[in-house]
């Protein structure tokens, strides 16, 4: 009996927590998408912002046609293109020589 007592209690198997359901409204992956892609130095391909932000591949599409849009107007300094197979800002055209000058 007493070695009954003195035998290890095998542990209950690990159930894995269920995964997060995925951030599917483009409003609100909107902000880090923008700052997903200004701090870093390549262009960066959807399917990394995706798992960045936890998001669905039509909230990560959305969120990045409205920053693309807002990036055409004729008073921004930036723009935001795909090259490379990723997303990226990038100065606009108009502004090279001012660039050139200061640096």
């Amino acid at each position: 009996m007493t070695e009954e007592l003195t035998k290890p209690i095998p542990e209950a198997p690990e159930t894995p927590e269920p995964p997060r359901p995925k951030e599917t409204r483009w409003t609100k992956i909107r902000a880090g998408v923008e700052a997903l892609l200004f701090s870093s130095p390549r262009p960066i391909p959807e399917k990394e912002i995706e798992e960045a932000l936890e998001a669905t591949r039509e909230a990560v599409s959305e969120a990045l046609e409205a920053l693309r849009q807002d990036s055409e107007a004729a008073d921004r300094g930036i723009r935001l293109e795909l090259v490379a197979g990723g997303w990226r800002y990038v100065t606009r055209p108009e502004f090279d020589s001012l660039l050139r000058k200061y640096h």
